[in-house]
This record gives C-alpha cells, structure tokens and sequence, in this order.
C-alpha cells in the first residue's frame, strides 16, 4: 500500500511538470529548460562538415568576357495573335470574346484585325510632343 502511494506522488509530480499552465511556457522558458540539461561544456558538439564536403573541390571552369547566347534573337513584335474577325453589325475587332483581351494583353501590331482592332491601346495612343529640359 506504501508503495502504491509513491508511485501515484511520483506520477502526479511528473503530470504536474509535463503539463505546464498555459502561458508558463513561453519561448524563453522552453529555451531555459533545455539549455539546463547541457550544463557541462563537454556535451557541447561544434559544428563540422561531413569529410566529403571537405574533400569535394570545384570543377574546372574558366571566367567569360562576355555573354554568348546561343538562342536566336526574336523578331521585334512576336508577339501574340488573337483569331478574332469581323463580325457582323461590328465596325471593331477584338472586344470582349478576343484571346488577348482574355489574358490582359493587347494585340501584337502585326494583328490580322489591322486597324478594326480595338485591343490596341498601347500602339494607337496619342504621342505628346516633349521636349529635353536641361538642368
């Protein structure tokens, strides 16, 4: 019977330490607590590489002057086309059915709509006159 009654104090004081009050438990605390048991500087570890890390080396390369593209370089407006037409009863291409409209784009240039196309917001804006002002 006496020993029965140990073993429910030593369980209660273990439940009692394991499971905290809320807010007992804060970041700091659970650090504290963790950094006890390593007390002796001996159970510190410092960090090191795995020994083929340190006996990889770097493969041969030689430094550029300057950048070769090996991709050829794109015609200025390849960009991309809607298969819109002319509809009937419509004096404009391109409205809300228009491909590139759909992805928030205007058409390319060289669209097939020519100037009915009405996605061309960018190309067909009026330019201002400016001027260079020194300072």
């Amino acid at each position: 019977m006496l020993a029965d009654s140990r073993s429910d104090a030593g369980a209660t004081a273990a439940c009692s330490r394991s499971s905290p009050t809320r807010g007992s438990w804060g970041p700091e605390r659970v650090f504290d607590e963790l950094t006890k048991a390593l007390k002796d500087p001996a159970d510190f570890v410092d960090f090191d590489l795995p020994s083929a890390l340190k006996e990889w080396k770097l493969g041969y390369y030689i430094p550029i002057k300057r950048n070769v593209y090996l991709t050829k370089k794109r015609v200025e407006d390849d960009g991309i086309f809607c298969s819109c037409s002319l509809s009937s009863g419509s004096s404009v291409t391109c409205g809300k059915d228009c491909q590139c409209g759909m992805l928030f784009s205007c058409c390319s240039s060289n669209c097939k709509c020519e100037n009915n196309c009405a996605n061309k917001s960018f190309q067909l804006r009026p330019l201002f006159k400016t001027k260079l002002i020194k300072v």
